[in-house]
Order: C-alpha cells, then structure tokens, then sequence
C-alpha cells in the first residue's frame, strides 16, 4: 500500500483532459508528513513553486520552516475536508498490476509500455538540454496554460539549484485512476520515475515524467525534478515493488483499455 501513497500529491489539483482531480489521504496514518514532505522538497515545472529544504539557512530558513509547517498542515488538513467534494484519486504501481493473471493486466501494462517509451524519449532530451524541444512535445493542454518562455527558466531554477544532471536510470511507474472497482485508462496517468546525480546536488534527484492517453496517442503532460538530502534513502520516499497486489483494488481488475 505504502509504495505508490508516498508518491500522491497532497492539496494538489490535476487535470485529465476530462475532469480536475484533488489527491488527498484523508485517512492515511501520517497523512500530514506525507503532506510537508513533499511541499517541502519539490519545485514542479507546472508552474507551482514549492520551496525545498536548503534553500535558506541559520536563523532566518527556521523561522521560514516553521511558517511553511503551519501553512503546510493546514493545507493537508483542508485537502481532506475537501475530499467529499471532489474525486478521490487511487494509484498502483507497475509491480502491482504485474501480480495479476495475464488476460487481467495486459491493457494496463501495454499502457504503461506506451508511457514508458514518452518517458525515456522525454528525459533523454532534458537530459541532453534540449528544453525548447521539450517544451514542443508537451501536450495543448500544458501549452494552453504554460509559455515556453516560462518553461525555459523553470528548467534554468532547476540547473541553478541541483547543477547538470550527470546520470540517471529508470526507477518505477505508478497509474493513477479514480475507481478502484472499474479503471478506465482513459482518465488516469502514469508517472514514470527515475532516479539521478546531479553536479550541484550531494543527495539524489528524482525526475518525474507525467504522460495520459486519452485516445490511441500518450501524450506528455508534465515534468517535475525532486531532490532529497543525502541522508535519505530513496527507498524511503519510493519503496521499490513488494510483489503484492493493488492495494484498492478487491478482487479481479476490471479495465476499460485504450482502443
């Protein structure tokens, strides 16, 4: 259960291409760290800045931290009052869907292929820092509401911070749906992880390509760099597969797939 909650987005509204969506865990134990840890720790290309730790330092990043404490919780605590009101969000690893019988799975796991190739194409540009050609393979959707300028000095904040990025490889994938009981590939998305150095930054980097397929075409709809210290283990925040089931779903996987 604990492999793809950890990676949910508390208080964070996405779009689909059909509905807009808030992830909460209302009931989920350490609900609220789960909350301040990521507020705290990512800086997202879609448009939101999310201060990171070590950013500030001595006395005036502990008063900042305290005042990001407060508001953070509180937006954790409203994110589960607003659960009844809009959609809750449920996700699944790759190594859970992969525990079910073949003819279960095989929509699923032909959509999370088809993601994975937009994903390795997409983080072999960034990573050969072609960001303008990033920025044309992103979907209307993200275009509509992001300018390539702003796109470029995103990406310039994230060389500023973490240095080039030296190495990385594949890490995991994650779908997100909305009903555990009927998963309709058509309004969900993958997250395909992967995990990398970089020359300004002691600790890791995760890279973070978000892709949907709302027809016969993945399309790529969003890119986030997350660091962490090198005291973490990235098997914290992102514990690898456990070979046990989708923690929502009961019983069989009922899935309308992509045609």
């Amino acid at each position: 259960m604990a492999e793809h909650q950890n990676s949910l987005r508390c208080g964070r509204r996405f779009w689909t291409g059909s509905k807009t969506y808030r992830l909460s865990q209302p009931a989920a134990k350490g609900h609220e760290a789960l909350c301040l840890q990521h507020l705290l720790t990512i800086i997202s290309a879609d448009g939101n800045y999310r201060l990171a730790f070590g950013i500030f330092s001595g006395k005036k990043f502990m008063q900042r931290t305290y005042l990001l404490i407060f508001a953070f919780l509180a937006v954790c605590v409203w994110s589960g009052l607003e659960v009844r009101a809009q959609p809750r969000l449920y996700g699944c690893t790759r190594s859970g869907f992969e525990t079910y019988p073949e003819a279960e799975k095989r929509p699923v796991i032909r959509y999370l292929d088809a993601a994975r190739k937009v994903a390795d194409k997409s983080v072999r540009v960034f990573f050969e820092g072609h960001i303008d050609q990033l920025y044309s393979a992103m979907s209307l959707s993200f275009k509509e509401s992001h300018t390539e300028k702003d796109f470029l000095e995103k990406f310039a904040a994230y060389e500023g911070q973490i240095g080039k990025v030296l190495d990385y490889q594949y890490r995991d994938q994650a779908f997100t749906y909305d009903n555990p009981e009927h998963i309709d590939l058509h309004n969900g998305w993958v997250t395909t992880r992967y995990l990398a150095r970089a020359s300004g930054w002691d600790g890791g980097v995760i890279i973070e390509v978000n892709t949907a397929q709302p027809d016969s075409t993945p399309l790529l709809t969003g890119i986030e760099i997350l660091r962490f210290d090198a005291a973490t283990s990235v098997d914290t925040l992102y514990p690898k597969g456990t070979g046990e089931p989708c923690p929502w779903i009961k019983g069989p996987l009922t899935i309308t797939p992509i045609n």
